[in-house]
Order: C-alpha cells, then sequence, then structure tokens
C-alpha cells in the first residue's frame, strides 16, 4: 500500500492490528475474572460475623476451638470495670489505741481550769470555752460549782467509752460511696466492715448531746457538751496511702477476660 511505501520500517498484517491486540485484551479478562468465583453464593453486603449471624443457621462445618484460649474484654468494658472497682473499694482506716486516753487528758485540763476559777472572778474568766459557757460557771457558786463539775466529770466519762467503744471516724461517712469500710489495726490485721457501725463527727455530736441532756441540767450539759466536742478526737483515722494501696489490689484482681475457650470446644455448630 502507498502507507507501507512511505513508512517501509512499520510492520503490516492481521496480527499486528490494534483491533485485534484489543480483542485478546478483553479476552484475557474475561477469563482471568472467571478464575475466580464467587464466595458460594454469600453477599458483600451482609456479612456472617458478629451481631449479623445471630438468628441465622451457620452454613459451614462445625467450627472447634484447635487450641485453648482466653476471650478478651473489650479496652472499654475492662476500663469501665477497673473505675468502678476503684470508686467502690473500701477506704483504709488506721486504729489509734491510745487516742481515749489522751481525749480524757483533754477532757480533765478543761475541768481543772473551771475548778481553779476563784471564788469571786472580776470579769469574764479565761476559760477554753465559748463566752457564753464561760459566763455560766463564773455564775455558778463555788461550793455548787465543784459539785456541778463532778456531775460533768462522771457524765463525760461514760460518753468518752461509748464514742471509743463504738469506734470515731476522721472523716464523714458521706464522703465516700461505699458502704464498708477497712479497718487496719497492724500490718497483718485487717477487717472489712459496715461503716455504719462507727461514728463520725455528725453522729458523735447527736450521741453526745443526747446522752449528756438525758444526765445533766441544761446549763450543765451546755458546758459539758462544750467540753465533749472540744476534746474527744478521732481513734479512727482515714489513711489516703493505705487506701491507694487497696485500690490498686482491686485493680488487679479485675479480670481482662470473659473466659477461656479450651481445646476442642464447640465455637460454632453447623445448622
Amino acid at each position: 500500500s502507498e502507507e507501507a511505501i512511505e513508512n517501509p520500517q512499520e510492520p503490516t498484517g492481521v496480527r499486528f492490528s490494534p483491533t485485534l491486540r484489543w480483542c485478546i485484551i478483553l479476552i484475557t479478562l474475561i477469563s482471568c475474572t472467571a478464575l475466580f468465583p464467587s464466595r458460594s453464593g454469600v453477599s458483600d453486603s451482609a456479612s456472617l460475623t458478629g451481631n449479623s449471624m445471630i438468628g441465622l443457621n451457620w452454613p459451614e462445618e462445625t467450627l472447634k476451638a484447635n487450641f485453648t484460649f482466653p476471650v478478651y474484654k473489650s479496652p472499654t468494658v475492662y476500663q469501665a470495670e477497673v473505675k468502678k472497682a476503684r470508686e467502690f473499694a473500701p477506704p483504709v482506716f488506721t486504729l489509734n489505741p491510745v487516742t481515749q486516753r489522751i481525749a480524757a487528758r483533754n477532757a480533765d485540763a478543761i475541768i481543772q481550769a473551771i475548778l481553779s476559777l476563784p471564788d469571786n472572778p472580776s470579769g469574764i474568766p479565761t476559760l477554753p470555752l465559748s463566752e457564753s459557757n464561760a459566763r455560766k460557771c463564773m455564775q455558778f457558786d463555788p461550793i455548787f460549782r465543784k459539785k456541778a463539775l463532778a456531775r460533768m466529770d462522771r457524765e463525760l466519762l461514760k460518753v468518752l467509752n461509748s464514742v471509743y467503744q463504738t469506734g470515731f471516724l476522721s472523716v464523714n461517712r458521706s464522703k465516700f460511696p461505699t458502704a464498708d469500710i477497712t479497718i487496719k489495726q497492724s500490718t497483718i490485721s485487717e477487717q472489712i466492715l459496715p461503716a455504719e457501725k462507727f461514728l463520725d463527727s455528725s453522729s458523735m455530736l447527736k450521741l453526745t448531746e443526747s446522752m449528756l441532756r438525758n444526765s445533766l441540767p441544761s446549763n450543765e450539759a451546755d458546758i459539758a457538751l462544750e467540753i465533749a466536742m472540744k476534746s474527744f478526737i478521732p481513734n479512727m483515722l482515714y489513711s489516703a496511702q493505705a487506701t491507694e494501696e487497696a485500690r490498686k489490689l482491686v485493680e488487679l484482681s479485675v479480670p481482662k477476660t470473659i473466659g477461656i475457650v479450651r481445646s476442642g470446644e464447640i465455637i460454632i455448630a453447623k445448622g
């Protein structure tokens, strides 16, 4: 042809036709596609895993575990359980065995200060009491004052024994979300007990006021109540360090797994 004459180096003939080349490429693509059949008719639009399989029949052979393996919780679930465990770990209190003696000395020091008042004091005496109760002490007849203080001392001793036999917490029970507390008596001895069994500042005041007002005249009860509130100190002391150590132990006790699948156990049964 004229084109062949003009370009004698360009190959000619049917085998070099562009149309034939495209036909060969198309046939090759169709053949390759036929070599990869679909996945047994399972649609890509709905996976047979997870929640989508609930209520469906397993079309394959029964699936068994080839080896023993744990089933782990999701990180979100595990962290939520750890947080809850820490929050509800009982707070730790340490018991101070000498507090009762210290409280008794404190109360006795105030009573001795009142007893040391002169028979006819001028002005408001300097006492470790409020001004109103200091005035009441000053108005007592000297002989009556000694008798009144003896009555107060006797009743305060009863209250003191009741408070420390029950246990006086250094932190109000409402500060903690747990119903229990841990009482650490020594490095190797501790108990977990209901927090409601013990007194805090609020319940201690109610108990003390009730006992004193039921046993003393009003003026004496007012003075004795102030002496008690200034003298009685908690014998069960909150320990932030011991509480944090307890929380860390609780964290470690939270399991990371739901359970274990043992070798040979059926995971999914056919049908």
